[in-house]
């Protein structure tokens, strides 16, 4: 996959911008990764500081992130095309902040926030685009050290821009991508050297990622389970399927958990992700497997059968429904009532 002279040209007119931060100087800049992408193919933007004073400083990182998505709301990332029209930009829903603290940023050197475009951009098709990252930086003296909370921040507004060409979506190009990404995130065994690779091949819209996730299930770490649980519910197929299955029959030894307590509440919550895309996967199977499981001990994962026989007709809901108004939760009891109650409601 080349890059086109015509790229080339349209690529010199990214540059890094200085900004005045009180008495410090600072540069900014972003790039992505690759120039070049495949349609479909996920990618990350460097957006990078550069402090040109002399003096050691640190900034603020985080506060930002409690949301849908994950995405770093303190940015403002947008994408356009080069014919004019913006590119559309995911739903990051409802956001409620995060923890907060100073990175830091001594004289001469830098910060990078690592940004995952598809947070911001949903490509539909294939061309130039022009992207533009907006972020109020925070910055403070070393000196302020644990004690930020305390001392007033200096705050600048930047901005920087970087170009992206997007080339039609090649079957086997994005195939060998998976390969990639999916043996990088199986290496890391859910360590932080695989995170980049975990989110871009949970991103990728390609049946040829479910045996890696089925692989990455395997590993006992909760965060990997619980990603890849994610990811199978998107697909229909029976390996898909199998995954999921395997997902409900989680137990504190499958996890690397050292607290008992903790392990069980961690595989109970495992079992909920299994449960919540067994709802949402196209398999055939998968909701009469989700009806089944009415009996687990997670309260939560009875709650989410309770979700799924709302969408059942009377004569398959009924009968269940009035049997978990008997559960041993009282949350779940409530739960089936309401549900009978509004079907009550309806016939009247």
């Amino acid at each position: 996959m080349g890059v086109s002279w015509l790229f080339l040209l349209f690529a010199t007119t990214a540059a890094a911008a200085t900004y005045q931060a009180g008495a410090w100087s600072v540069d900014v800049s972003v790039a992505p990764d690759k120039s070049v992408i495949l349609l479909g193919e996920p990618t990350f933007l460097s957006f990078t500081v550069k402090n040109l004073s002399a003096e050691d400083l640190q900034i603020l990182v985080g506060g930002d992130y409690r949301n849908e998505l994950g995405r770093p709301g303190s940015f403002q990332v947008r994408v356009q095309r080069s014919d004019g029209q913006w590119v559309d930009q995911p739903k990051v829903g409802f956001s409620a902040g995060g923890l907060i603290g100073p990175q830091p940023l001594p004289a001469g050197g830098t910060y990078v926030f690592r940004l995952f475009l598809p947070h911001w951009a949903t490509f539909a098709h294939a061309g130039f685009h022009s992207v533009s990252c907006r972020r109020t930086l925070q910055l403070l003296p070393a000196s302020a050290a644990r004690d930020f909370a305390r001392q007033p921040t200096t705050d600048v507004t930047t901005e920087a821009d970087t170009k992206l060409e997007v080339v039609p979506r090649d079957v086997a190009a994005l195939g060998e991508l998976i390969a990639q990404y999916g043996e990088e995130m199986l290496r890391a065994e859910g360590g932080k050297a695989g995170d980049d690779a975990v989110l871009a091949l949970a991103w990728i819209d390609d049946p040829r990622v479910v045996p890696y996730f089925r692989r990455a299930f395997a590993i006992r770490s909760y965060a990997l389970k619980f990603i890849a649980l994610h990811a199978l519910g998107k697909f229909a197929t029976d390996d898909a399927f199998a995954g999921l299955q395997a997902g409900m029959k989680t137990k504190p030894a499958d996890l690397d958990s050292t607290a008992p307590d903790q392990a069980v509440n961690s595989a109970a919550n495992i079992r909920m992700a299994a449960a919540v895309a067994l709802r949402q996967c196209g398999h055939p199977k998968a909701r009469e497997f989700l009806l089944a499981q009415r009996d687990d001990a997670s309260e939560g994962v009875r709650i989410t059968v309770l979700h799924a026989l709302a969408e059942l007709p009377d004569a398959r809901a009924v009968p269940m429904l009035e049997e978990m108004t008997e559960d041993s939760s009282p949350r779940v009891r409530a739960e089936a009532r309401r549900y009978l109650a509004m079907r009550k409601t309806k016939t009247k």
